[in-house]
């Protein structure tokens, strides 16, 4: 697919782009993205009936959430969404948080 038909695409359908095929897009045109940070973050992801959907959080990185049909697909766009705004907060010279050790069982017992 080339450019133009790329553009055509997200022309025809804007809300129906994925974030994911939104950054492949981005990338046919030049624009350059950093693959990895080495850094880890807890995610939760949990269902909206509101959105039905499942939402993707980063509670260490204010603002960073992601939206997806399944849980595969919510965290494949959050992870997308986590790499975005810590090159955005280091591009900005904004402190980029340290992630922080959690326990996935914590308060179960």
């Amino acid at each position: 697919m080339d450019r133009q038909e790329q553009l055509e695409e997200l022309k025809a359908n804007p809300r129906k782009v994925w974030f994911t095929r939104l950054c492949q897009i981005a990338e046919a045109f030049g624009f350059k993205t950093r693959k990895g940070t080495g850094l880890m973050y807890a995610i939760e992801i949990f269902y909206s009936e509101e959105d039905e959907g499942f939402i993707a959080i980063v509670p260490e990185l204010p603002g960073c959430s992601a939206f997806g049909e399944t849980e595969e697909r919510a965290l494949q766009e959050v992870k997308v969404a986590m790499r975005l705004w810590l090159e955005t907060a280091n591009d900005l010279g904004r402190a980029i948080p340290v992630p922080q050790k959690r326990s996935l069982v914590a308060g179960l017992a």
